[in-house]
C-alpha cells in the first residue's frame, strides 16, 4: 500500500473512533494549566515570570468508567486503582494542536457533571499501525 494510502486508512481509523464517541459519549471538560515562563539574568534571578494559563477543552468520552473493573483498568492500560476513568479520541487533540505530554498530571483536571477529578495517571491505547485511537485517564475526585 502506499504511504498516502496508509495515512488515509489511519484517517479513516481516527475519524470512525471520533463519530462513534460524538454519538454515545459523556461531555467532559479537560483544564490544562501551562506553567508560566521565567526569564533569569545572569545571576539566576528572576527577570520577568509571567502569569500561568489554564486553558478548557470540551470533550466526549467513550467509554467513561466510574469505579472501573480490573478488566476495565487493564483494558485502558491504568495500573493505579481510580475512580473512573475517560477514554478520548486521538483525534480531540489532534484537533486542537494537542499533545499527549501537554496532560501534566500534577497540574491538569477533568470536570465531568460538575465534580471534579486530578488525573492519577494517562495512557495511549488501541494502537492502528503508528497511530493510537484513544488517550485514557485514570482519574480521582478532588
Amino acid at each position: 500500500m502506499s504511504t498516502a494510502g496508509v495515512e488515509h486508512e489511519k484517517c479513516l481509523a481516527l475519524k470512525e473512533v471520533y463519530n462513534i464517541v460524538l454519538m454515545y459519549g459523556l461531555e467532559i471538560k479537560l483544564y490544562l494549566r501551562v506553567e508560566p515562563n521565567v526569564n533569569r539574568d545572569d545571576y539566576n534571578s528572576i527577570k520577568k515570570k509571567q502569569i500561568a494559563s489554564d486553558y478548557t477543552y470540551t470533550f466526549k468520552s467513550y467509554p467513561f468508567d466510574f469505579n472501573p473493573t480490573s478488566q476495565q483498568m487493564e483494558k485502558a492500560g491504568i495500573t493505579e486503582n481510580v475512580e473512573a476513568i475517560a477514554s478520548i479520541p486521538t483525534k480531540y487533540f489532534l484537533d486542537n494542536n494537542l499533545e499527549f505530554d501537554d496532560i501534566d498530571l500534577t497540574r491538569s483536571t477533568v470536570e465531568v457533571k460538575g465534580h471534579t477529578y486530578k488525573i492519577k495517571q494517562k495512557n495511549r491505547v488501541d494502537q492502528f499501525m503508528d497511530e493510537y485511537l484513544y488517550i485514557t485517564l485514570g482519574l480521582d475526585q478532588v
